[in-house]
């Protein structure tokens, strides 16, 4: 150790610890970090989205039952898109000064704010919907887009091999 605020480990390694030090990002404090969250809960398919913002809250509370990040409480600003593209484009416009990311999350209306999320650099990591915010350079899918469209995944030809020919 190099004292109160220096790093261990790697010979020559020294300088403020990531949690000891200061930032001036969006959404974290001292004490929080903020972040945000966009499902869809009401629109045409009423709770959508219900469940990964159920999963995201779920998370939150773990992890701040747990000492939070570095010691600051995180705070989730959870939002209903309604299913609607430009709505859920005003949302990230909105949460985008005021959160560090949007995390989880399940909106049918993401389309909406690639373009927004892409020109702001705003990071998130959730299960995105559409091809143009999947390819967003600051986005990290829970779910990747399978290599290849068009090929048989395993449980698919499983089920074919086993007779099933329809499904529900």
């Amino acid at each position: 150790t190099t004292g109160g605020t220096g790093a261990t480990g790697a010979a020559g390694a020294s300088g403020p610890r990531p949690c000891a030090a200061k930032s001036t990002a969006p959404g974290v404090t001292d004490s929080q970090i903020t972040v945000g969250s966009i499902s869809s809960l009401s629109g045409p398919v009423p709770g959508l989205g219900a469940s990964g913002e159920a999963a995201v809250r779920a998370y939150v509370a773990y992890r701040n039952a747990n000492g939070g990040v570095c010691g600051r409480q995180i705070v989730l600003r959870a939002l209903d898109d309604g299913t609607d593209n430009g709505r859920y484009r005003g949302l990230v416009n909105e949460l985008a000064p005021k959160v560090l990311g949007l995390v989880g999350g399940f909106a049918a209306g993401d389309p909406g704010g690639a373009e927004v999320i892409e020109q702001l650099k705003l990071p998130m990591v959730a299960t995105v919907q559409s091809d143009n915010l999947q390819n967003v350079s600051t986005v990290f899918d829970t779910n990747p887009p399978f290599a290849d469209l068009n090929a048989v995944t395993g449980k698919y030809k499983f089920l074919y091999d086993q007779g099933v020919r329809t499904a529900a």
